[in-house]
């Protein structure tokens, strides 16, 4: 078990004081263009992953040499296409 770390001591002044970060009201703006979050997409590629995972945990534990599996790509054309038609209905442009 790790001890509790202490306390940080308190800052000594204003942000702008103790931070030399360049902070703008810019900087809290995500890097990412609005679109909703496909829950549907986000909940099929953690399967995915957790698959991937699942098979080179046993090929490790049941070969000596290691298996050489093809990839598993976690989308596919049609996705993709189905993806943007759906967002683009949903965010009309002017």
């Amino acid at each position: 078990m790790l001890p509790a770390s202490p306390a940080l001591p308190p800052p000594e002044g204003g942000i702008a004081g103790v931070h030399d970060a360049q902070i703008t009201p810019e900087t809290i703006i995500p890097p990412w263009y609005g679109e909703r979050l496909d829950l549907d997409h986000a909940i099929w590629v953690c399967f995915a992953n957790a698959r991937t995972e699942e098979q080179k945990r046993a090929d490790r534990e049941q070969a000596q040499e290691p298996v050489f599996r093809p990839r598993i790509w976690v989308s596919d054309l049609n996705d993709t296409v189905n993806y943007f038609r759906r967002y683009y209905a949903e965010h009309p442009t002017a």
